[in-house]
């Protein structure tokens, strides 16, 4: 089927036509990098992921809490998280499922860690306004007791 009109590679710029397209799987329609491109992309694609495979061989535990990856899926146990910094792109390190979860909800903010750092090192704690705390749950719920202290 003829091209409707000419367009060019998204890779090298050259015109793609109907010979040198690289054209959907079962498609009509084409894709935007010429046949020597996507090879080129398919080939560099393959070689990053053998070297991150290597890498993750070399390395089996994270660069936090020095454990291996815990956490499964499909009953696998995962490859450790490539992590990097959010503003450059820049690779830090390997780290597991949890690790990478926590530094992620802390949108990688080193003031934030180190406040949270802080809490669970000097946790504030309730302050006890009444001896005990009450029977029941519901009433618990709404005593000063489980507020904390109450505001002038």
């Amino acid at each position: 089927m003829p091209r409707s009109a000419p367009t060019h590679c998204g890779s090298c710029g050259v015109e793609l036509t109907d010979e040198n397209a690289n054209r959907r799987a079962g498609s009509t329609s084409f894709r935007s990098r010429c046949k020597k491109c996507a090879s080129t992309n398919r080939r560099a694609v393959h070689d990053r992921a053998e070297q991150n495979q290597r890498l993750f061989v070399d390395r089996i535990v994270c660069d936090i809490c020095k454990q291996p990856e815990r956490s499964k899926r499909n009953g696998v146990v995962r490859l450790l998280n490539k992590d990097h910094d959010h503003s450059t792109g820049e690779w830090r390190g390997l780290l597991c499922s949890r690790c990478n979860m926590a530094i992620g909800l802390l949108a990688d903010n080193v003031a934030l860690l180190k406040s949270a750092i802080e809490y669970l090192e000097n946790p504030p704690g309730l302050v006890l306004i009444d001896d005990e705390p009450p029977e029941s749950r519901q009433s618990w719920r709404k005593t000063a007791w489980y507020r904390g202290k109450p505001h002038d």
